[in-house]
């Protein structure tokens, strides 16, 4: 995704959101310029629209304000597999595992099947050779990163993932207590060296300073980590795709690394 612009003023940026749309007909350098505000404002919707509306998050735990769960493992494991990882990418990281989708799901489901198509076609060539199909987010909910390059490859339909995207923004709560605890638990784990990361604990506090005066949106991508690892996915419950969805597959023999047998065609 683009670089926003720096510390937008919010109403502003909801009218983009309503008018970048329309803004084709003017060129293809504003229509692009206008899609830039337009994904921003949404980021931004995403973190501000609960406050405005007076919709609290539901807890993912009873354990509020303590770090999720197997939080340490997760992040382990994604700096092994992302060793490139900036402050931005962890930052962005925690707050898919903790809070769930970055942008709420507004429109119809043609919406959603549109914008995946659109983003599959523009796919680049995964730089690094290799990606899982699937990464563990937050096990207890099922929560999960579907990598599209594998997907498409393995089998997987673009209406299928798109229904399981809408119902994942349908049921899916974040708690923004977990993910406050789980910044600060990051802190902790880059201070007593258990990540391997090419930045400290200083870095990630400046960049956490950053993202709480933006008032902690969902966050991008850094430009390294797209540059090497060209990220494609989306995030949604394992639960809202069956074996029969999925191509066929068994998507938790997927997650847990297990050799995938196909699943029966018999009704």
């Amino acid at each position: 995704m683009d670089r926003p612009p720096e510390g937008p003023d919010f109403i502003q940026s909801i009218g983009l959101f309503i008018l970048a749309p329309r803004l084709d007909s003017a060129g293809a350098d504003r229509y692009e310029g206008g899609m830039r505000a337009h994904r921003y404002a949404l980021l931004l919707l995403a973190t501000t629209l609960p406050t405005i509306v007076g919709c609290g998050s539901t807890p993912v735990s009873e354990l509020d304000g303590t770090p999720l769960p197997a939080l340490e493992t997760l992040l382990i494991e994604q700096t092994e597999l992302y060793p490139l990882m900036g402050a931005a990418d962890l930052y962005k990281l925690v707050s898919q595992a903790t809070r769930g989708p970055a942008i709420p799901f507004i429109g119809t489901q043609s919406g959603l099947d549109t914008g995946l198509e659109r983003e599959v076609r523009g796919l680049k060539v995964n730089p690094t050779g290799y990606e899982r199909e699937l990464e563990a987010l937050d096990r207890d909910r099922n929560l999960v990163r579907i990598n599209l390059r594998p997907f498409l490859l393995g089998g997987g339909k673009l209406s299928n993932l798109a229904r399981a995207v809408g119902e994942t923004h349908r049921v899916y709560r974040g708690d923004r207590a977990v993910f406050l605890a789980s910044l600060d638990r990051a802190t902790e784990l880059l201070e007593e060296d258990r990540l391997v990361v090419a930045f400290d604990a200083d870095r990630f506090r400046e960049h956490l300073t950053k993202m709480k005066e933006l008032g902690y949106p969902p966050g991008i991508h850094s430009a390294d980590y797209t540059d090497t690892y060209a990220p494609a996915y989306r995030i949604v419950r394992l639960d809202t795709l069956s074996d029969r969805d999925y191509g066929g597959r068994d998507p938790h023999a997927l997650l847990e690394g297990l050799p995938a047998p196909t699943a029966s065609s018999d009704d």
